[in-house]
């Protein structure tokens, strides 16, 4: 099988090209091979049709080479990547708001006014039903929206990342994260050579192997009885142990131990070689792209080191924080201590402005950086050693703690050892044959000291950018998301036919409205009038009566709303235009009462029932001979009330 394989030195990363079939996919890997790519932290990345490691290690290097036989540089760089990758995400970004366009373009004529379903002659089940299914189709456009807006932000910060990667001052931090890295390698080296020259000295001892354990060699393993074969009273565990504890429980002998130690040192070598040479190719790459740059970075934060001092103080990020103490190494400055409430200890490069220390700052910081006194007393709780006894515990379970100050005495220092077989349980120790130390007393010059941080308020550009006004608009994703969270109710409201645009166009064609009028609706519904009056007209004072006062919505209609029965309303005022579509079993009543409020010369507009044509009690009578004599009746559609879910025959009242 032909595959490739490259390392980038910009982003530390191994990666596997599988090979390509001559109809362009990628050929599938020998399940073998792949089990042991994915054992290694491998990652398949689909669209790049490639494995991917996150960073570089000699395990991952090794499997490369066994099966490519080279690793070569890839000549991708890292800016490339980036414009590829967010070119990628944007193309998901259009797609999703495509979609989200489709979805809300489709919801335009089913989202009712103010998240309500109202019902009056539908059935309430059918009602509930539309609801959950107009809730799932604005949940869908809501998260495509969304979906669209993520990936929008991920192209951009993907732009931003590769942007802020190759800046010179995080190259520079980088060049410092990696020495770091190199020095834990020598100092593991150091700490493995060391544990090797005991190991492999003459006669060693039972007691000289538990020493090394005990101080040097943390070594551990699985003990099987297989391998290690032991009588009672040796231990019978065969799980994870220490050499320490192998050879304590009489599992092996310190010969055993030895050929146990020794190799995994060798190793320990072995590997961190590996990754120095590996750390000395990232500097050489680093520093040379740096030095391109002019290394004006590294000239800037050496001329920045040689003024700092304790007790100055530095400005980092938008805060002046006090150098508590600096810290060299080969006689240079590489970075500070600072009393930042977080993250004390931050690099020279961080620095962007300095002042000289004062001679109260400086005693400032002395007195507060000073140890407190070791003391030795019996106090309560304390365990009491001899000096000999103290010693014998080992150094990982016996340190300095310090004690706080109370109402009695001042902050010092005791002794301390954990209990055996804890890792966080212990007791504070009063050493029996060394000097009593008591602690000191409270006086005013004992108080801690407060090193204060002056933090910097961030200044508005006189000529800061005005956001357009294309950019303020409304979003009617964001619109239609804060109508979902408010949630769509089913509203029963008896008698309520909507009026549909089909029957809205005929009555404002008769009204004939002019601005500056005033407006009634009496019987206001679902408000599909007068939201339809507000968007064709402007300057006209509108009223509306609606009987439901769970219609809260007709509030950002109207300029007022009188929730109440309108045969109740009598001191409403008088109106130039009436637009009404009434309950048929009340709308003579209705009509006849609307009339009492209109203007002379005004208009009254009304929707009937195809009744008024035809009934002969009173009421109906007497309103088609009023009509006669100053109106006019003109029929509907058959089909014009088909969008509120019935067939109705209605006419069209016009007086006036």
């Amino acid at each position: 099988m032909s595959i490739k394989a490259t390392y980038s030195p910009d982003d530390n990363k191994l990666r596997l090209y599988p090979n390509r079939l001559s109809t362009g996919e990628t050929e599938r890997l020998d399940p073998a091979i792949y089990q042991r790519i994915h054992s290694l932290g491998f990652i398949w990345a689909p669209q790049q049709q490639l494995f991917v490691a996150p960073k570089w290690t000699p395990e991952r290097e090794d499997l490369l080479l066994q099966l490519c036989g080279d690793i070569v540089d890839d000549d991708t760089t890292l800016e490339e990547r980036a414009e590829i990758r967010a070119e990628r995400f944007d193309g998901y970004s259009e797609k999703r708001k495509d979609e989200a366009e489709s979805a809300r373009n489709a919801l335009q004529d089913r989202i009712p006014a103010a998240s309500q379903i109202i019902i009056g002659h539908n059935s309430r089940a059918r009602a509930e039903r539309e609801a959950e299914k107009l809730k799932a189709a604005m949940t869908k456009a809501v998260s495509l929206w969304e979906t669209s807006e993520y990936w929008t932000r991920r192209a951009k910060r993907v732009l931003r990342h590769a942007d802020y990667k190759k800046r010179d001052d995080v190259r520079y931090r980088r060049i410092k994260d990696i020495e770091a890295d190199k020095r834990k390698e020598e100092r593991a080296i150091a700490h493995a050579e060391k544990r090797l020259k005991l190991w492999q000295s003459a006669n060693l001892t039972r007691e000289k192997a538990l020493f090394i354990c005990n101080y040097l060699d943390h070594t551990s393993r699985c003990f099987s009885l297989a391998d290690y074969p032991r009588d009672p009273p040796a231990s019978q565990y065969e799980g994870p142990k220490t050499l320490w504890g192998a050879l304590n429980d009489g599992i092996i002998t310190e010969v055993q131990a030895r050929d146990i130690a020794v190799p995994a040192a060798q190793a320990t070598i072995r590997s961190a070689q590996r990754w120095i040479t590996h750390y000395n190719n990232r500097l050489a790459y680093e520093r040379a792209l740096l030095d391109e740059s002019g290394d004006m970075v590294a000239t800037q934060v050496e001329a920045k080191a040689l003024n700092i001092a304790v007790g100055g103080q530095v400005l980092i990020s938008n805060e002046w924080l006090t150098v508590i103490r600096v810290n060299k190494r080969d006689g240079k400055v590489v970075s500070i201590r600072t009393n930042a409430r977080f993250a004390p200890i931050r690099g020279i490069e961080e620095v962007k402005a300095y002042k000289e220390p004062t001679q109260e700052l400086v005693e400032k910081v002395k007195k507060a950086t000073k140890q407190a006194p070791l003391c030795n007393y019996p106090g309560e709780g304390f365990r009491q050693m001899t000096s000999a006894e103290y010693e014998k515990i080992g150094k990982g379970a016996r340190f300095i703690e310090r004690i706080k100050a109370t109402a009695t005495h001042a902050a010092h220092r005791v002794r301390h050892v954990l209990n055996s077989g804890s890792t966080y349980r212990g007791a504070n120790v009063f050493i029996t044959d060394v000097k009593r130390v008591d602690p000191p007393a409270l006086t005013p010059d004992s108080a801690p000291v407060v090193i204060e941080r002056v933090r910097v308020g961030y200044s508005v550009p006189s000529a800061a950018p005005v956001a357009s006004v294309a950019a303020c608009a409304s979003n009617p994703f964001k619109e239609l998301k804060a109508q979902l969270e408010t949630g769509i109710k089913v509203v029963a409201s008896p008698e309520l036919f909507a009026s549909t645009p089909v029957v809205i166009d005929h009555i404002l064609n008769e009204a004939a409205i002019s601005p500056g009028q005033r407006i009634l609706e009496p019987s206001a519904g679902t408000g599909a009038i007068l939201r339809e009056i507000r968007a064709r007209y402007n300057n006209v004072h509108l009223t509306a009566v609606e009987i439901n006062s769970q219609f809260t919505h007709l509030s950002d209609m109207v300029d007022r709303v009188i929730y109440a029965d309108f045969l109740q309303c009598t001191s409403l005022g008088d109106f130039d235009r009436i637009v009404m579509n009434p309950p048929f079993s009340q709308e003579v009543k209705h009509v006849m009462h609307a009339l009492s409020m209109l203007k002379p010369g005004g208009k009254l507009v009304a929707v009937m029932s195809a009744g008024i044509n035809y009934r002969e009690n009173a009421g109906y009578s007497e309103l088609r001979s009023l009509i006669r004599r100053r109106g006019d009746i003109q029929q509907l559609p058959k089909d014009a009330f088909k969008a509120s879910g019935t067939g109705v025959q209605t006419a069209l009242v016009v007086i006036g």
